[in-house]
């Protein structure tokens, strides 16, 4: 299937969705707790910074593809 044909609509309220609840979490850390750990089940240990640091990598990651789809030629 052609992803470019469907309506973008729900991909960016699901989005704004799981944006919005990160927020939430990461605004509800406490100070003591950013240095916890816990297992990610592809990286291995993580503590909260690195979630963060991983979230805002992978969100980065997206955008870039954005603008290399928008750069395309054939960009509707």
């Amino acid at each position: 299937a052609d992803e470019r044909a469907a309506p973008i609509d729900a991909s960016l309220t699901i989005l704004r969705g799981l944006h919005a609840r990160w927020v939430t979490i990461f605004r509800n850390v406490a100070d003591d707790e950013w240095q916890k750990t816990g297992i990610h089940s592809e990286s291995g240990p993580m503590s909260v910074v690195d979630l963060l640091a991983g979230y805002a990598e992978h969100c980065d990651e997206h955008l870039a593809q954005i603008d290399r789809i928008k750069a395309a030629p054939d960009f509707v």
